[in-house]
């Protein structure tokens, strides 16, 4: 059984516990000032309506922990097997072309549901994908999600990994990293996503 309150990762970003009997996962911003808040709420405002087999389900925000003590997260599904990029590098997983194919077929719904709703997720990467216990995948931390029509609307961080942005994307971004409006588009999460399924297929 899993064990509540224990640290599964921790990024640039944040810190992710589990809780509630490894049903939920709850994702702590490292800087919890008043702008980070209102950003991660934002984030949330937009996340909260989703839902979709293959999207981590965002379940709300948290204003303090079990102790009452006052500490500011947000609340989500919890995916048992981690995150891909933990499968892509581990050389005792071993996986199929088959699995491959059907994890490209999840994640490219995954893209046309949030398309459908004119959201784009900007920050497509293997560590942003994870993996329930049945090995289906689904396409998590929105941090950067951004409404198409209205770039006001961004999440959390400004952009992507500059590793899985489309070269239009890479370009501006070097050339005026301030210059968000213009990188905001589906097609580069669907760029990023094929280089993704790539890294999935050569392991490298």
């Amino acid at each position: 059984m899993a064990r509540n309150g224990v640290d599964i990762g921790k990024g640039s970003y944040g810190s992710v516990r589990l809780q509630d009997c490894g049903k939920i996962v709850i994702k702590y911003p490292l800087s919890p000032d008043e702008r980070t808040k209102t950003l991660f709420k934002r984030e949330c405002q937009i996340l909260e309506p989703l839902d979709h087999p293959n999207i981590v389900k965002y379940l709300g925000i948290q204003d303090k922990d079990q102790k009452g003590e006052e500490k500011f997260g947000i609340t989500m599904e919890y995916c048992e097997r981690g995150d891909l990029e933990e499968v892509i590098f581990d050389p005792k997983m071993t996986y199929s072309m088959k699995w491959i194919l059907s994890g490209a077929s999840q994640l490219f719904d995954a893209l046309a549901y949030l398309s459908e709703r004119k959201l784009t997720h900007r920050d497509i990467k293997p560590s942003n994908i994870f993996l329930k216990e049945d090995f289906s995948l689904k396409l998590g931390d929105f941090g950067c999600v951004t409404l198409v029509a209205d770039s006001t609307a961004s999440g959390t961080f400004n952009r992507g990994t500059l590793r899985y942005l489309s070269p239009p994307q890479y370009d501006i971004a070097k050339e005026n990293p301030n210059d968000d409006q213009r990188m905001i588009s589906p097609k580069n999460d669907i760029y990023s996503l094929g280089l993704t399924l790539w890294e999935m297929v050569l392991r490298e």
